[in-house]
């Protein structure tokens, strides 16, 4: 039986590997004002991709959802099939 940290590893391989912080981006946020980090990233034991910022304290951290201005059109590269 595969351990969890295996089949994710499995997981994500199959669907384009993994995605860390060597896609990060800076972006200028209108919704605190202030510039940020971004990434794409995965959700855990999924293969969903979401747009992580830096700014923890932020309400929409990880949503991804209006107001907040983050989507995955911001990584076209990124996500274009191999």
């Amino acid at each position: 039986m595969l351990s969890v940290l295996a089949a994710y590893l499995l997981l994500a391989r199959r669907h384009g590997g993994p995605v860390g912080w060597k896609h990060q981006k800076d972006f200028q946020c209108d919704l605190i004002a202030q510039p940020v980090s971004i990434r794409l990233r995965r959700r855990p034991m999924s293969v969903e991709l979401f747009v992580q910022c830096s700014e923890s304290d932020c309400q929409y951290v990880n949503v991804n959802k209006p107001p907040c201005p983050l989507t995955l059109k911001l990584f076209p590269e990124e996500r274009k099939d191999p």
